[in-house]
């Protein structure tokens, strides 16, 4: 595969960039064609102090993790323009401090306008990453220091550089869903308990689908698989390489088709069409309670929409969405309300609302993908005991067993 394309978070959307992704650079020029554009100014970062020493054990680690890396791995903090690697010049094309110099410089040009982004360039032997911070979170609260929200993003374009089917797949949306359940296992390995990866992803990924449609950065079903399997799963005691593995199978297991996404992004077209006309962000968000819990069982959707629609909304049911600047850059790209109050959802229709949302759910947790289908079967009752009933006569012993002669 040839060219340089990115795949950003908000794909068509002009918040101030693109956002986690990967490039197919595989067989491309490692400096490019780009060289002499200049590095612009860079916007202030939102966070304080340096992230180098943060980026430099997280890059150290990754290689004895992952030694496919040794040797090849470049990574470029676009934002306060520095670089950690580990380079070996038998192994690149990078043959000198200036090469790497230059090349990092590019990477740089390249983040500019964007976010994060990994790429392989088989051609000159690399592994790239580039940190660009974007102005607002996705996978922590803001009350979390900013570092683990920079390792989330570390982590996501690891993914993207280790997991199987997280990189170059003909699969719409795998690679994204690879990425991001792998970073929420580094996270949760990382920050134990302190993690709010799952919560906070999940909803960023609803709600950026439900805004502006973009299927191929829609992981939020990966990501809610992940809880039940985390009640089994030690976690911690994963290796990397398990940690990979584990990672491409639960996205693989949840990535919805291309075309259903296409039909559920129409359906929440309303949700912008209504903010943007009414300039009310409580109008848009009725929109999207009566589009999540339509009671149009005959399309095939419909078990996609509420599941995609009630994780965007549960949260501003919750109470827990502000509106302050930050928030509004997540939320629509770009702060667009000066009115920085919290939002409440509050009245008989939201009481009404989330007594729905809830009779909704439990249908879902005992219905699962037959939500909303008629002709179910009533489950059939337990057998009642009889203590009358004779005991089973005991089996017979001898012949052959798998461990001999009985």
């Amino acid at each position: 595969m040839t060219g340089d394309h990115k795949h950003g978070l908000f794909a068509g959307h002009n918040h101030g960039g693109h956002g986690y992704g990967y490039r197919d650079d595989r067989y491309g020029n490692p400096y490019g064609d780009r060289y002499e554009r200049p590095v612009r100014q860079r916007p202030p970062l939102p966070y304080e102090g340096s992230l180098k020493e943060v980026f430099n054990a997280a890059v150290k680690e990754a290689v004895v993790h992952y030694p496919e890396l040794k040797g090849t791995f470049l990574f470029v903090n676009a934002g306060e323009m520095t670089m950690n690697h580990d380079l070996d010049p038998r192994k690149t094309a990078l043959r000198s401090e200036e090469d790497i110099q230059r090349f990092a410089t590019q990477m740089v040009r390249e983040a500019q306008g964007g976010s994060a982004f990994a790429t392989k360039i088989e051609q000159a032997g690399l592994h790239v990453m580039t940190f660009n911070p974007l102005p607002f979170r996705l996978f922590t609260t803001k009350d979390q220091p900013y570092e683990m929200e920079a390792m989330a993003t570390f982590y996501h374009e690891l993914g993207h550089l280790v997991a199987p089917g997280a990189f170059g797949s003909p699969t719409e949306g795998l690679a994204e869903n690879v990425a991001d359940v792998f970073a929420i296992l580094r996270h949760i390995q990382k920050y134990g308990d302190d993690s709010k990866a799952i919560e906070m992803g999940s909803w960023a990924r609803a709600w950026r689908f439900v805004l502006e449609g973009q299927g191929d950065h829609f992981t939020t079903l990966s990501i809610d698989a992940m809880p039940k399997l985390l009640e089994k799963l030690d976690v911690q005691a994963l290796t990397p390489a398990e940690t990979a593995a584990l990672s491409a199978r639960v996205a693989l297991q949840n990535t919805p088709h291309i075309e259903v996404m296409a039909t559920v992004a129409h359906n929440f077209r309303a949700v912008k069409r209504t903010i943007a006309q009414t300039g009310d962000v409580e109008e848009g968000l009725k929109a999207l309670a009566e589009i999540t819990l339509g009671d149009d069982h005959a399309k095939r959707e419909t078990y996609f929409t509420f599941r995609i629609g009630s994780s965007a909304l549960q949260r501003f049911l919750d109470g827990k969405v502000g509106f302050d600047a930050e928030t509004q850059k997540m939320l629509f790209g770009k702060q667009i309300w000066r009115d920085t109050s919290p939002i409440k959802l509050e009245g008989r229709y939201w009481d009404d609302v989330r007594d729905r949302m809830a009779e909704r759910r439990a249908q879902l947790d005992k219905e699962g993908v037959l939500l909303g289908m008629p002709h179910l079967k009533e489950p059939r009752a337990p057998k009642a005991s009889n203590s009358n009933d004779a005991p089973p006569p005991p089996k017979k012993s001898g012949g052959w067993s798998l461990f001999g002669n009985n």
